[in-house]
């Protein structure tokens, strides 16, 4: 994710920097971002439809895994 310039708190996804990963990374990173946009339509949007608002949604739905 990148912040997105003139529009604070607003972020996209990166494909650039998805690019620069291994192969194996960029596999993962793309198929966890269709699985989470999957469940955050299942659950109808409800903070909006933009990645900062899936991105809320996902976080406080606990769906981070911990390190």
């Amino acid at each position: 994710m990148k912040q997105v310039p003139g529009r604070p708190m607003s972020f996209t996804f990166d494909h650039e920097a998805v690019a620069e990963l291994p192969p194996v990374l960029q596999r993962y990173v793309l198929a966890l971002y269709h699985r989470v946009w999957t469940a955050y339509r299942k659950a109808g949007c409800p903070f909006g439809e933009t990645d900062a608002a899936m991105l809320l949604w996902f976080e406080f739905r606990s769906y981070a895994t911990t390190n």
